[in-house]
């Protein structure tokens, strides 16, 4: 396989996580990481995907750890 393919399947497999996460993200995820969010509507959540498909990593770190604290 050359170099630049295994760069684009990279991306691909990121990107294709990317999506799943920010499809979950902006239905769940985001009210448990800001509060502000819970009463946000769904339009103004749906703002967020291309930024938690971007940094799902990050988000997703957050979002467990807001998981735990949680009672």
């Amino acid at each position: 396989m050359h170099t630049m393919e295994t760069v684009l399947l990279a991306f691909a497999v990121y990107a294709t996580i990317g999506l799943m996460f920010a499809i979950a993200f902006v239905i769940r995820g985001a009210a448990h990481i800001d509060a502000a969010a819970q009463s946000a509507p769904l339009r103004v959540r749906l703002a967020f995907a291309p930024g938690a498909l971007a940094l799902w990593p990050v988000l997703g770190i957050k979002w467990a750890r807001a998981g735990k604290a949680a009672p």
